[in-house]
């Protein structure tokens, strides 16, 4: 229940949050909502006041629907066309009366600006116009996109700027034909300014997308680079959702860049989110471990919609109306089941406690809400950055990164440990090969000792039965002393090369061996003191592995040692629940420190020591301790291992 509690206060936080900065972009970063004057019934009257910051046209546009109107038309005064006053985005598609069910046709846009009487340079800003048209100030064609004649028309848009020197009145004309997207028109609002203040909120802007797009392609490089090394799938998955993501991203670099038709870029575009959304979804039921059959079947109805989407976008000069409309209810359908999904399967993964499953779960709280004040904020056209899902998007797709490159990291620790232990047990084979050949040899030159004795034995019997038999006994009894100072001077055995075992654990014990005998031939002194108990928490390939690596790095440091008396002691010391296991070892008082680890002396480089961390691995697995103590002259690693839990 408190867990619960706890749960639901860090939700409607991150709620509120998330709010408080949708509210935030929505007054502070929107051209909708920046206080500024506006035309009135298509007359705009401007100071060098109010063009010192940008200056967003928006509000009463004069629109003539269904005609292409040039300056010839107002020679003599506006022309007797049927006109109406229209704010940009309050109609996304021409008004066509002899086809109401079409959402392509012509029309014409009229502004008046009565500038300062001062003649000065203003720059003026156009984002994309569907799809073609002209521009004229006064009288003059100052820029044409496409070929708006319907006769003759061919698509094409861009951002676009045109700097111009005016005073007083100046009659802004925009002429546009659509017959290819399911948009038409001026769309999003253009901008009047400074070529200083325009450009700095251009550059602003530009270099944005250019960092987002960037980061993009590099975590993707990255991403596929770790996928195909690692064979990981979902590395491999989150590179085409990086690439999806700089695609959906990269509208306003690509079209400042290049002046493009509407087919097939603009259906590539649209199908680039879907694919985001879809590689999101797929990612995340991966990640929160859903039932394998709630995920085919949610991704499974994604795909068929990024399919529509492909489609729809392919198909935009034969749409109509009713089939805008439709699609619109259904990308709301789409996305309100997105975020919901994504939602309740985080709240699942958070309820068991996973350690990816928090900052999954305030993501996707996150995209959630941005999608929401999205449908309560319908007129937010940012200023800088992108739209509210592009913000929501983003954040759960670098959450989902930094989620895939922790287990990445893992993983790739993990290896590194099974390659440690690898190398141990390969290592502890070889020793208790090297311990097999020498108790053979040994027990090969005692056999050989014990026949050869039988044969000196029998020398001497009859040595000594001349001796008793014979009267010169002297030059016998010579002989005989002689051979007893010969025999006793050869060395039937030599040195033991195996000692007495350590303890009974037998994979230990020829460990154990191995190094006491490498110890004893390079000189130092070697105490080995191990009792183990039969209920450790480690395996033995465990065992032998934490062993090897503290016996290998008290060997190395006693070899690095100049002084005399160098020494490794091993001791042990067993309580009921836990077992104290000792290696102390002279040294030459120089170790390196990072971060509260220690580093390897084996390298120049700043690289952790991967024997004390496998072992710091192995034993904080089972929930032991790992003290690492070095003083002046030794240097000490005491290890806990617990028992089996009964």
């Amino acid at each position: 229940m408190k867990n619960l509690t706890k749960k639901i206060l860090f939700f409607s936080l991150a709620v509120i949050l998330t709010s408080a900065l949708c509210i935030f972009f929505y007054y502070f970063n929107n051209k909708y909502t920046k206080k500024s004057v506006q035309a009135f019934n298509g007359l705009l009257v401007l100071s060098e006041s109010d063009l010192e910051e940008p200056l967003y046209l928006i509000d009463d546009w004069a629109f003539y629907p269904d005609i292409l109107l040039t300056p010839e038309d107002f020679a003599g005064g506006n022309p007797e066309h049927y006109m109406i006053y229209t704010s940009i985005g309050e109609y996304t598609q021409f008004i066509n009366y002899s086809q109401p069910e079409s959402p392509h046709g012509r029309g014409t846009y009229l502004l008046y600006l009565y500038l300062p009487d001062q003649p000065a340079a203003y720059t003026l800003d156009l984002p994309e116009i569907f799809s073609a048209y002209r521009l004229y100030l006064n009288d003059s064609l100052i820029l044409q996109m496409g070929e708006p004649n319907p006769e003759n028309y061919q698509s094409c848009t861009q951002n676009r700027s045109v700097t111009f020197e005016a005073s007083g009145q100046v009659r802004l004309l925009i002429a546009v034909s659509d017959y290819s997207h399911f948009y038409s028109g001026i769309i999003y609002p253009p901008a009047i300014g400074t070529p200083h203040s325009l450009t700095a909120v251009q550059t602003i802007r530009y270099g944005l997308s250019v960092a987002v797009i960037t980061l993009g392609i590099i975590i993707a490089l990255l991403s596929l680079y770790l996928g195909i090394r690692m064979k990981n799938s979902n590395a491999l998955f989150f590179f085409l959702l990086c690439i999806s993501m700089c695609g959906f991203s990269s509208y306003n670099v690509l079209h400042t860049l290049f002046a493009l038709p509407i087919f097939p870029y603009y259906a590539l575009e649209l199908i680039s989110g879907y694919l985001m959304a879809f590689f999101t979804v797929l990612l995340h039921g991966r990640i929160c471990r859903i039932h394998r059959l709630v995920q085919r079947l949610f991704c499974g109805i994604i795909g068929f919609f990024c399919i529509l989407a492909l489609f729809y976008g392919l198909c935009a000069s034969q749409l109509t109306i009713s089939t805008i409309q439709i699609f619109s209810k259904l990308v709301f359908l789409f996305k309100a089941a997105v975020a919901g999904y994504l939602l309740v399967t985080a709240w699942l993964f958070f309820d068991r406690r996973s350690k990816s499953g928090q900052p999954l779960f305030y993501a996707s709280i996150i995209y959630a809400v941005f999608f929401i004040w999205d449908r309560i904020f319908p007129n937010y056209e940012p200023i800088y950055g992108g739209w509210y899902s592009e913000w929501g998007s983003f954040i759960l797709v670098i959450t989902i990164g930094y989620i895939l490159w922790r287990d990445v990291v893992s993983t790739y620790s993990y290896g590194l440990v099974f390659a440690e232990e690898h190398h141990q047990i390969t290592r502890q084979l070889s020793m208790q090969t090297a311990y097999m050949k020498k108790l053979s040899s040994q027990i090969s030159e005692n056999r050989k000792a014990v026949h050869d004795f039988r044969q000196h034995l029998h020398t001497i019997t009859s040595l000594a039965q001349q001796l008793s038999t014979n009267e010169q006994q002297e030059p016998l009894l010579n002989k005989l002393l002689t051979y007893l100072e010969t025999l006793s001077s050869r060395q039937f055995s030599q040195h033991s090369l195996v000692h007495h075992p350590f303890c009974k654990n037998i994979a230990v014990d020829s460990l154990l061996q191995y190094y006491y005998a490498a110890a004893i031939e390079n000189g130092f002194k070697v105490n080995f003191q191990l009792t183990l108990p039969d209920s450790l928490a480690l395996s033995d390939v465990e065992l032998c592995t934490v062993l090897g690596n503290l016996l290998e790095n008290a060997l190395y440091a006693c070899h690095r040692d100049t002084a005399d008396n160098r020494s490794i002691i091993l001791s042990s010391r067993e309580t009921k629940s836990q077992l104290f296991i000792c290696v102390e070892n002279t040294y030459d008082g120089k170790f390196r420190e990072k971060e509260n680890r220690y580093l390897s002396l084996k390298s120049t480089e700043d690289r952790f020591g991967i024997g004390l961390e496998s072992i710091r691995e192995t034993i904080e697995r089972y929930g032991g301790g790992v003290s690492i103590c070095p003083m002046d002259h030794s240097f000490r690693v005491g290890i806990i291992i617990p028992h089996h839990s009964k």
